[in-house]
């Protein structure tokens, strides 16, 4: 099914956010996904996003939108669409994982209710190598995908870029490589967006970076890595992180002396932190629990063991060794899931004002000045005027 007219995006980009590599959602053609089924499309190229049952399945789509020029959007539904379509490896979404090979926009209506799954030994997304391709998703989750690099995603070499906008990225893992969420080849962007759960064999058990990358309003949590960077392991290229947690990831997750970096390793690029929380990360070696390389800092960082790194840059008003006490990942408000601070954390009203909200959406500041990290804690109200808030 194709429809040739503007569809606005189910999430507004929020005011103050720096979204420029978000591929825009007015596209020269817009395919509407109307099951969760897994089918070909039977003539890519003919504008209609059509399978054999005569139905516009999310395979279909990328096929008919990799066929078209132009920049095209595809809405997904409701549901999960679990990737079953077996066969040999390719890079034209004929089976297994999805191949973008052109500018697509892929809209989902909200990281809770729209899930993409894996299946079958591969990423989810693969852009191939050689091929430009702009990308950008939104409100969507991506799981259960297993691959050697990229469980989730994995961009190879070419032009182009990818952006996520509120979304989740969760079970993925890279099986013997790198990269369990996400391994990057190319500029990314992350947006609100949580990376959570996901493993690599080796390095960057939630990102494994070598391009540049912008990283705003997100969390990194849960992820682990048998070697280093249990949440980010930045390779090479830029990394610009600004209000960002990095918390209860793990490196050297095999316990066998060798690994460091649970929150987030630098072996080469640059890594920028601005904002940005990193605490209650683990290395089983003990050697580097939360970071370990260099980094730049920006200002205003809350790192709580920064044992293994070297932090140049803006130091002043960092806050080192301190627990940040930080709630549970959970869903504490907005589309995807967070890390609250208590009402003791010195994360509160210890950053600067960055961002205009936070990663659910909330208003930053709150009190005095924004807080350190991706969520903006909110005082309590004194709702019974007996002075003391409730």
């Amino acid at each position: 099914m194709k429809r040739n007219r503007f569809r606005k995006p189910y999430f507004a980009v929020p005011v103050g956010l720096t979204l420029a590599a978000l591929a825009s959602p007015l596209s020269a053609a817009t395919f509407v996904v109307d099951v969760t089924d897994d089918a070909v499309d039977i003539t890519p190229g003919d504008g209609q996003c059509r399978t054999a049952a005569n139905t516009c399945t999310l395979r279909a789509a990328v096929q008919e939108a990799n066929a078209l020029a132009g920049d095209d959007t595809i809405i997904l539904p409701v549901g999960t669409i679990t990737l079953t379509l077996a066969g040999p490896i390719e890079d034209l979404s004929a089976s297994g994982d999805l191949n973008p090979r052109s500018n697509i926009h892929f809209e989902g209506q909200g990281p809770g209710v729209t899930i993409i799954q894996g299946a079958m030994g591969e990423s989810v997304f693969r852009m191939p190598v050689g091929i430009a391709s702009t990308v950008s998703m939104s409100g969507l989750t991506i799981t259960g995908g297993t691959q050697t690099n990229g469980g989730g995603i994995l961009t190879q070499a070419g032009t182009g870029s990818l952006s996520l906008y509120r979304c989740v990225l969760t079970n993925n893992t890279a099986t013997a490589g790198h990269g369990g969420a996400i391994y990057s080849s190319r500029p990314l962007s992350l947006i609100e967006t949580t990376i959570s759960g996901n493993t690599a064999f080796f390095f960057g058990g939630g990102v494994f970076n070598l391009a540049a990358a912008t990283v705003q309003n997100s969390t990194i949590s849960g992820n682990a890595s048998r070697d280093s960077g249990g949440g980010w392991f930045n390779f090479s290229g830029t990394a610009s992180l600004t209000n960002v947690t990095i918390a209860a990831n793990t490196a050297d997750s095999d316990a066998n002396n060798t690994g460091d970096g649970g929150g987030i390793f630098r072996s080469g690029g640059d890594v920028n932190l601005n904002n940005v929380l990193i605490g209650d990360n683990v290395d089983n070696s003990g050697q580097a629990p939360d970071i370990a390389g260099q980094f730049n800092s920006q200002g205003f960082n809350l790192i709580e063991n920064p044992a293994g790194a070297t932090i140049t840059g803006i130091t002043v008003s960092n806050l080192l060794n301190i627990d940040p006490k930080l709630g549970p990942l959970a869903s504490n408000g907005g589309p995807t899931f967070t890390h609250a601070l208590l009402p003791d954390s010195p994360a509160i009203d210890a950053g600067s004002n960055v961002l205009g909200s936070d990663q659910r959406g909330q208003a930053r500041p709150q009190g005095l000045a924004s807080d350190i990290g991706a969520f903006e804690f909110t005082p309590p109200t004194d709702t019974d005027a007996d002075g003391v808030p409730d």
